[in-house]
C-alpha cells in the first residue's frame, strides 16, 4: 500500500495534463488507522481538479484512472484492493458544467478595474463552484475577486486588507454604474425607435 500511494502521489503523468488555465489540483490523503507503528489497513486518496474546459477535466480524469489502474496492477497483491469513485467529468465538477462569464458584464468590470487599479488587476478563471456557475444558466453573470493577504485562501487565517476591500467596493460600484448606464442608453434608444415607428 505504501508503494501504491507513493507512486500515485509522485506521478508525473498528472502533471503533464495540467495546463496554465487550470484552477488547481488539490489532494487529500487519509490513512487508517494513522499510527506511526501500525501498517495501514485502508487509505483514501482524493484528487480534485478544476478547469473551465470540460475536455481538460476529462483528460485529467482519464489520466488519473489509468494511473490508478497501473498502480493497482503493479502492487500485484490480492490483499490490496483499489476502488475508484468519480464525480465530474462530462458532468463537470460535482455534476456542474463549467460556466463562462458574460463578456458584456466583464467588459464593465474590467473598465472599472482599469480606472481604480490600473496595472494592478488581472483576468483569471476561477474554477471553483461559485453561485455564478448556476446563476449563469439563467441570467448573464460575472464575478470579481479581491486578493487575500499573502494569497492565502480557504484557510483559517484568510484575510483581506481594508484598503483592498475599499478598492474592491469602488471597482464593484463603478462597474454596476457602467452596466446601468449602458442599459439605460439601450432602453432610451429602443424607445426612440418605437416612437419613430408610430409616426
Amino acid at each position: 500500500m505504501r508503494h501504491l500511494i507513493t507512486t500515485c502521489l509522485a506521478a508525473d503523468s498528472l502533471q503533464r495534463v495540467i495546463c496554465d488555465d487550470c484552477s488547481d489540483v488539490a489532494g487529500n490523503l487519509d490513512i487508517s488507522p494513522g499510527a506511526a507503528s501500525i501498517v495501514p489497513g485502508h487509505a483514501t486518496l482524493v484528487l480534485q481538479f478544476r478547469d473551465p474546459s470540460v475536455e481538460q477535466q476529462d483528460l485529467f480524469q482519464r489520466t488519473a484512472r489509468r494511473l490508478i489502474e497501473e498502480c493497482a496492477a503493479d502492487v500485484g497483491s490480492h490483499r490490496v484492493q483499489v476502488e475508484a469513485r468519480w464525480r465530474g467529468g462530462r458532468g463537470g465538477f460535482q455534476g456542474l458544467l463549467p460556466a463562462l462569464m458574460d463578456e458584456a458584464l466583464l467588459k464593465h468590470v474590467a473598465a472599472a478595474a482599469k480606472r481604480h487599479a490600473a496595472g494592478d488587476w488581472m483576468t483569471m478563471p476561477s474554477g471553483a463552484g461559485h453561485d455564478a456557475q448556476t446563476i449563469a444558466k439563467v441570467i448573464p453573470s460575472a464575478m470579481m475577486f479581491v486578493p487575500s493577504i499573502d494569497g492565502k485562501s480557504h484557510v483559517f487565517d484568510e484575510n483581506t486588507s481594508d484598503d483592498d476591500l475599499v478598492l474592491g467596493c469602488r471597482v464593484f460600484t463603478d462597474a454596476c454604474a457602467l452596466m446601468l448606464e449602458e442599459a439605460a442608453a439601450a432602453a432610451s434608444a429602443a424607445q426612440k425607435v418605437e416612437a419613430r415607428s408610430r409616426l
